[in-house]
């Protein structure tokens, strides 16, 4: 695991596309409401937790939490609620993350 000063922790999955355990331990420590959720969340509750991650945290890590959970529960919604989203970056986990899934 890396740390960077802005608190990422990377990498976030394994070259294999498979959660890193050390990273979620990392993220689930900050963001402990995100990890709850599980594979069945609906997209009202992912959005409602996904909306508390920025103001817990950074963007950047908030992003990581995000897209680790999407990764590991196979989430898969019409729109997306990656946080970087709500600033209009038109993010996404694919496009910001090395073999995500």
């Amino acid at each position: 695991m890396q740390f960077g000063a802005d608190g990422t922790a990377g990498p976030i999955l394994c070259s294999d596309g498979a959660v890193n355990t050390l990273a979620w331990t990392y993220f689930d420590q900050m963001y402990p409401d995100i990890f709850a959720l599980g594979a069945y969340a609906t997209e009202g509750q992912v959005a409602q937790a996904a909306s508390q991650l920025v103001p817990n945290g950074t963007l950047p890590t908030a992003e990581d939490a995000y897209c680790l959970a999407k990764a590991y529960y196979g989430w898969q919604f019409g729109v997306s609620l990656d946080p970087a989203n709500e600033l209009g970056t038109g993010a996404s986990c694919a496009g910001d993350i090395p073999n995500f899934p």
